[in-house]
């Protein structure tokens, strides 16, 4: 994570003053100086610090004594206690941070004592770490499942934190850029995904003399450039190879990064880019419509801001309940062949809503199927197994069956893993690998 980090900032490693928090349902925080970590939460087992999953975090020792001689537990039913029944899952009975911010929203007591005693603790370990560092801090970075994925848990732990150099720019995070800090703040605020299982991997055949350090960094350069290479120049300026179009689907959270990462690699190939939202909460509602129009290298100001989505969220909802899914469909279809006349290459998503039992109510996966296969362009489906009462499996089916040109990527409930494959492939059931 630091060597990202040092990346990201294009600075050595030895010069980087860091605290980092890796959330996910195991959860930790380091923090580093000139280079060197000299600080964890964790202590002799993952078990002390932050409140996770299903570990406490920091306990009194008390209570220990207290568990034994006034209740009788076990050494071993403590141990489990405090590992496997403890954390937000022995606070408010779910060990998922996805389910705990829902329920806490809808009013229930202890989601949302679980949520803030995390938050909490994470703000407490980064006032201490601040100190460490004699509050000469380059960067805050989240990482993890929950670190990336959270907008509002990265806000509510730097809020009220700009004394400090620490300042949030709430349209960036929402958006899910890899640096969200405000132009304000003298401290980075980094997004920075991570890749554990390579981690662990390289580091223990290198410790158990498999792999020599040379090849170990051999091996994480490989992977590297695997996955950050540039797409090679185009002889022209269109971009015909994607076919003109692209849709990838937002079910999931901050897609958003893809879609800009996306979009800033076909600009130095399209003369007349664009950008369309098939359904959008509204203008003043959409942070990824915000954010695309702002950002000067894309172009997309050419346009008032009204033509470059199909309808809001609302309308459909009502025409849809009033049995007008036929003027939904032709209305947003219009509107985005207009919109896509003459231009080179068009990155098309949607604003999802709702849509659990409604199979194909405006915003579920299956009113977008159906939705591009009238437009007719290629789709990359970014699809929570469970987010809609139906398996990946079934999505995949009436996929087939309408014959969408697409690649299913199914994830799992805490969004670590991934895997994508052609449906052309025979069918398997779609990842549900939790972290």
């Amino acid at each position: 994570m630091q060597k990202k980090t040092a990346e990201l900032l294009g600075k050595p490693e030895d010069s980087l003053n860091l605290v980092m928090c890796h959330l996910g349902n195991g959860a930790s925080m380091a923090v580093s100086k000139g280079g060197v970590c000299i600080d964890t939460t964790m202590g002799l087992t993952p078990l002390e610090g932050l409140v996770m999953g299903t570990r406490s975090g920091d306990v009194d020792a008390g209570v220990i004594h207290f568990l034994s001689n006034h209740l009788g537990y076990s050494s071993d039913k403590i141990d489990k206690l405090l590992n496997k029944e403890s954390g937000l899952l022995g606070l408010c009975g779910s060990s998922d941070w996805r389910n705990v911010c829902e329920e806490a929203d809808k009013g229930n007591e202890s989601a949302a004592l679980a949520r803030a005693l995390s938050i909490q603790r994470i703000r407490k370990y980064l006032g201490a770490y601040l100190v460490k560092l004699d509050g000469k801090c380059d960067a805050v970075v989240f990482t993890g499942g929950i670190g990336e994925n959270d907008a509002n848990l990265r806000e509510s732990v730097c809020a009220g934190l700009s004394k400090f150099g620490i300042d949030i720019d709430s349209t960036k995070n929402k958006v899910g850029m890899s640096e969200v800090q405000s132009s304000f703040a003298s401290v980075k605020t980094l997004v920075v995904p991570t890749n554990e299982e390579l981690s662990i991997a390289l580091q223990s055949a290198q410790a158990a003399g498999v792999l020599p350090a040379a090849k170990v960094a051999s091996a994480k350069a490989s992977v590297k450039a695997a996955t950050t290479a540039a797409v090679p120049a185009a002889a022209t300026s269109t971009v015909a190879p994607l076919g003109g179009a692209i849709y990838i689907e937002t079910d999931l959270r901050n897609t958003e990064l893809t879609e800009a990462a996306l979009l800033a690699t076909v600009v130095k190939r399209s003369s007349q880019l664009g950008y369309f939202r098939l359904l959008t909460p509204g203008v003043d509602k959409d942070p990824y419509l915000q954010y695309m129009r702002a950002t000067a290298k894309f172009g997309l100001t050419d346009v008032p801001v009204e033509a470059m989505y199909g309808m809001t969220t609302e309308e459909a909802a009502e025409l849809y309940a009033a049995g007008k899914a036929d003027e939904v469909f032709g209305t947003i279809v219009d509107k985005y062949k207009a919109y896509a006349e003459g231009r080179d290459f068009v990155l098309v998503t949607g604003q999802n809503v709702d849509a659990r039992g409604a199979r194909e109510a405006p915003g579920s996966s299956f009113f977008y199927a159906q939705l591009i296969k009238s437009l007719d362009i290629p789709a990359v489906i970014v699809h929570d197994c469970y987010i809609e009462g139906v398996e990946g499996a079934e999505l995949e089916a009436e996929l087939q069956g309408i014959k969408v040109r697409s690649r299913l990527v199914g994830t799992g409930r805490h969004l670590h893993r991934t895997r994508t494959r052609s449906l052309s492939t025979p069918r398997r059931r779609a990842s549900t690998a939790s972290r």
